[in-house]
């Protein structure tokens, strides 16, 4: 069958849609992302179709020039330097208008593609989703890329964004409402104003983009989720991780190894092309890390401005992750969902230094349960980060869990259902409408 996959323009989303397409890719179906001129070139390198929509501007995603939303985000100083998730809320109105103006000027060409094209199915890993897509009449999954407590703003659960624990409930109330009032306002109001921009019926729905009415996937351990505090709709799926894998090659620089001592650890540090560009965080952080015996190989991202890693030090702009991951001991990360549970599917260790969105959720998660380490990045002190790098690398409890919990997240078999049940719907959706037209002749 033929697949559409139309994803997010940032690397979490895109990254979570190639997983998703690398399993119905080995069943033999087509593939085809329709995407931006921003990220020409990164679907086709693992052998994908590309249908390319125009926009007023493209600049080059290998450059880390992105599209407007993204760019705001990174121009966004404010966002970096609130500390407190609760007034973070309130910072991403723009973020969601520029999103739906974005989507004005494609939107047709969508349709266009959808006429052409006559795909199976669609994909989506989006926040706002094209109303095109939406009222298409084709079955449509919805990819939820982000940390489950966000799908649907559960009050049985932290509200999303918050880094809450989920055993005390003195803040829950006050956060959810400020979520209600300012970020939930803004996704909703934007995806309805792109409704009935193109004549369709408004939605209604309490988490950060509207549910498939089909199936919606998310990416999330079984040992972290939360279906045993509030279970999932029955038309959502869970895989362990969407976790592509990388087609480049990665080798560790041999001059970086010779510097390290025969004792030192492998550690892997990856805060997100957004944490990245707070040059002065970054710096800080590093030259830490430079006083230790071990070894580190740095995701860097946008950070350069001059700045040379330390000798202990070997990193590039952008690494294939998955190709990472298994030669490290520990991973430092920003909080991300895909970092977290690809990290988790090696049975890694994190140190997570959230700075917005679901990044504070993932932390205080794998705190909780006690898979890794959530550190404030606005606040922490030289000794209580070499500290925890010290006391994860050699916690051998935590990493005899970590190790069982990657067995069972390599062997399960998730995917291969995740696989039969998209083609399920496909030849479900077909049958009716075979047996309807049956009935009008």
């Amino acid at each position: 069958m033929k697949i559409l996959f139309h994803p997010l323009e940032s690397w979490g989303h895109m990254n979570a849609s190639i997983g998703v397409a690398q399993i119905m890719f080995k069943r033999g179906h087509q593939i085809i992302f329709a995407i931006t001129e921003n990220v020409r070139g990164q679907f086709e390198k693992h052998g994908f179709e590309e249908i390319i929509l125009h926009t007023i501007s493209t600049p080059s995603l290998s450059n880390y020039q992105q599209n407007d939303c993204v760019d705001f985000l990174l121009n966004s100083t404010d966002l970096f330097r609130e500390k407190d998730p609760f007034k973070k809320y309130s910072m991403f109105q723009k973020v969601f208008e520029i999103r739906a103006q974005e989507i004005l000027q494609t939107e047709q060409q969508l349709k266009k593609i959808l006429n052409d094209e006559q795909p199976d199915l669609i994909l989506v890993d989006q926040i706002l989703i094209s109303p095109m897509i939406i009222q298409s009449g084709i079955p449509w999954i919805l990819i939820f890329s982000c940390n489950p407590l966000s799908f649907r703003n559960d009050n049985r659960l932290p509200p999303p964004f918050s880094g809450l624990p989920t055993n005390d409930q003195s803040l829950w109330q006050k956060y959810r409402n400020e979520f209600q009032r300012t970020y939930h306002h803004y996704v909703l109001s934007n995806q309805n104003f792109l409704m009935k921009y193109f004549g369709f019926e408004t939605l209604e729905y309490n988490g950060i983009t509207p549910p498939s009415p089909y199936l919606n996937i998310y990416g999330y351990p079984e040992e972290l989720d939360y279906n045993k505090i509030a279970p999932m709709p029955d038309n959502c799926f869970r895989i362990d991780t969407f976790c592509r894998m990388e087609n480049e090659n990665f080798e560790i620089d041999q001059e970086f190894l010779k510097r390290l001592q025969p004792n030192s650890k492998l550690i892997y540090i990856s805060l997100g092309t957004l944490a990245s560009i707070r040059f002065d965080m970054i710096k800080k952080f590093l030259m830490i890390l430079s006083k230790t015996k071990h070894g580190y190989i740095v995701s860097k991202g946008r950070f350069d401005d001059g700045f040379k890693l330390p000798l202990n030090m070997f990193g590039d702009e952008h690494l294939p992750q998955t190709k990472v991951l298994p030669l490290v001991d520990l991973v430092i990360t920003h909080g991300g969902n895909n970092t977290v549970t690809e990290s988790l599917f090696f049975g890694k260790p994190m140190i997570l230094m959230p700075f917005f969105a679901d990044q504070y959720d993932n932390a205080q998660r794998l705190h909780e349960l006690g898979y890794g380490s959530r550190l404030d990045p606005f606040n922490y002190q030289q000794n209580e980060l070499i500290e925890q790098v010290e006391r994860l690398l050699f916690d051998q409890q935590i990493n005899q869990r970590l190790k069982n919990l990657s067995k069972r997240m390599q062997t399960s078999n998730l995917r291969e259902k995740l696989s039969k049940n998209l083609e399920k719907i496909v030849n479900e959706f077909k049958s009716s409408n075979d047996k309807a037209n049956r009935n009008n002749l």
